[in-house]
């Protein structure tokens, strides 16, 4: 999956629907967030 995307999709794409729809589980925004960074 994180083959698939493109870095600059997961760092700048994903984050921000992720926080807007998901912001309860910061766990999950963290390790995206760890995910954009490699």
């Amino acid at each position: 999956m994180i083959n698939r995307l493109p870095d600059l999709g997961v760092g700048l794409g994903f984050r921000p629907m992720l926080r807007k729809g998901i912001d309860n589980n910061t766990d999950q925004i963290d390790f995206l967030e760890i995910i954009a960074d490699h």
